[in-house]
This record gives structure tokens, C-alpha cells and sequence, in this order.
């Protein structure tokens, strides 16, 4: 994998009608999922977690993130045609998350994956609505792919 990059900057990023329809297909996958995630969240003194969207041209992406997350991650299968997944990690910092991404993401690499993306937004409080946590990680997916951000892995944190 290159060097980790940080989706710092201010993006001026615009959907096309596939990164909508993306944008709505993942909300509805996770919404009510996030929601319990942020009670919890709040009930426990404010732990944070990641959400980690990313796809690979790899027959065995699904697998591989499925046998290498935690019994407390969240995987969800977004899209198998274009090989699209959701992963949301409780009580992990966006650290711990980059190092889990990095560690599958360059396995996949290294046994013939192309086209690996993955964006991971860290939630440290309970103050962002969902639907601008849903937003952001898709906007940070999309905007990856459109910079062909391909075998990086572009975080953010959602510090207010």
C-alpha cells in the first residue's frame, strides 16, 4: 500500500448519478445500524469508531475482511457486482482502523487485487447527525476514485 493520505482538504466533490444512487443505497444499508451504534456509543462514555468503505476488483474481498474483522465490527455487502463493502468497527479509533485496512487491503494487493479503494471516517463523538456521517464517508469514497486514489487509504475524522 503507498503512504497513508489524509482527506484534509476542503472538497468540492459532486456526485454523478451513480455516486447517488451509491449515497442512498449505502444510508439505507446502515442507517438503523449506525443509529444503534451511537446510542451505544453515547451509553459508553463517548468511544469512537470507524467506518471503512472499500472495494476491490478481488473475487475474495467479502471473505477476507469477513474472516479478519473483530465479532463487534459491522460488514455489510453494498454492492457485490462492483465489489463494495461497509465495514463499521465499534470502540476503534481511526488509528487502529488504518492499521486493520492496511493490513488487509495489502494482503489483497499482494494476491493480485487492482482497483483497491478504501476510505475510513473516524467518529469520535455522538454529535454528528447520520445522515452527515453517511454522507461524509460516501463523499470520501467517491472523491478517491475520482483522483484514482486506487491502493491508498484516505481517512478523516469527524472531530465537533
Amino acid at each position: 500500500m503507498k503512504i497513508r493520505m489524509s482527506d484534509s482538504n476542503q472538497s468540492n466533490t459532486i456526485f454523478d448519478e451513480d455516486a447517488i444512487r451509491l449515497a442512498t443505497l449505502i444510508n439505507d444499508k446502515i442507517k438503523s445500524t449506525l443509529d444503534i451504534v451511537q446510542y451505544l456509543m453515547h451509553k459508553t462514555g463517548e468511544r469512537p469508531y470507524t467506518v471503512m468503505i472499500t472495494s476491490a476488483k478481488y473475487d475474495g474481498l467479502y471473505e477476507k475482511i469477513r474472516a479478519s474483522k473483530r465479532d463487534t465490527d459491522i460488514l455489510f455487502e453494498v454492492d457485490k457486482e462492483r465489489s463494495v463493502y461497509i465495514l463499521i468497527c465499534q470502540d476503534t479509533p481511526i488509528d487502529r482502523a488504518y492499521i486493520f485496512a492496511d493490513r488487509v487491503m495489502s494482503d489483497v494487493a499482494h494476491n493480485g487485487g487492482e482497483n483497491i479503494y478504501c476510505s475510513i471516517l473516524g467518529i469520535r463523538n455522538t454529535k454528528q447527525e447520520l445522515k452527515q456521517i453517511v454522507l461524509k464517508a460516501v463523499e470520501m469514497y467517491v472523491k478517491s476514485q475520482n483522483d484514482k486514489a486506487d491502493n491508498q487509504i484516505i481517512y478523516y475524522s469527524l472531530n465537533t
